[in-house]
């Protein structure tokens, strides 16, 4: 790992720490609120400028293989357009006026799809078969806790609600995208096992966007149930 790349990575853990702190502890009066908007919007530029630069003939860097590329770019334009969703909620609740549903709505949708998509392009030495192994093994994953999580609550909240078709709609489809992303941390598992993994910028990747979407997904999980529910303050 270069000096530059020890220096970016320094420096989002600070941030992450300040923001951290700064949501905790509600510091800079009403600044905190935009933490998430902040957050998405820097991971997705970093990860769209680190798959649209190219290097110099020097620079010695782990070369691109098969979509990879493609795949880093599908996955940062769903960061930078879950951030443009933020900054419209946010707009709206500045104005104090109800959010969801909104204008917002057509950033945030577009993250999950996105983000699987990304995740199945990234490269494997054993394609064909097994790669439609992993997208098995997480389809039946997410059947068997979308049938949970809608015996023990989201078919209540489907049944009993009383807003509008679109509100119900983008209601589960939140949760059950969330599930989706969870079922995406099974499938960088099976990624991690390949060979072609154990070079230290892929390995790493995976760790870094496996352990955010995890955080991601509980979050935004309780985050639905609770705006569902109407019980989210």
């Amino acid at each position: 790992m270069g000096s530059q790349s020890r220096a970016v990575l320094g420096g989002m853990l600070f941030i992450a720490i300040v923001i951290v702190f700064a949501v905790v502890f509600h510091l800079g009066g009403g600044i905190w609120k935009f933490s998430q908007l902040v957050s998405a919007l820097i991971g997705g530029s970093l990860t769209l400028f680190a798959a649209l630069r190219h290097g110099s003939k020097d620079e010695k860097v782990e070369p691109w293989l098969g979509n990879e590329r493609l795949a880093w770019i599908l996955i940062g334009l769903g960061l930078i357009l879950w951030g443009c969703g933020e900054s419209v909620w946010r707009y709206y609740s500045a104005i104090h006026q109800s959010p969801f549903p909104s204008l917002a709505d057509a950033g945030y949708v577009c993250l999950p799809p996105l983000f699987f998509i990304g995740l199945l392009l990234l490269p494997a030495t054993r394609g064909g078969p097994r790669r439609a192994l992993i997208v098995l093994d997480s389809l039946v994953t997410m059947g068997s806790m979308l049938s949970i999580g809608w015996y023990v609550l989201l078919g209540s909240l489907a049944l009993s609600s009383n807003q509008n078709l679109l509100a119900k709609s983008l209601g589960l489809y939140y949760p059950t995208t969330d599930i989706a992303l969870l079922c995406c941390v099974l499938l960088l598992l099976f990624r991690g096992r390949d060979p072609l993994y154990q070079t230290a910028a892929r390995r790493i990747s995976l760790i870094v966007i496996g352990v955010g979407l995890c955080f991601f997904a509980s979050s935004d999980f309780i985050f639905n149930l609770q705006q569902n529910a109407g019980v989210y303050v």
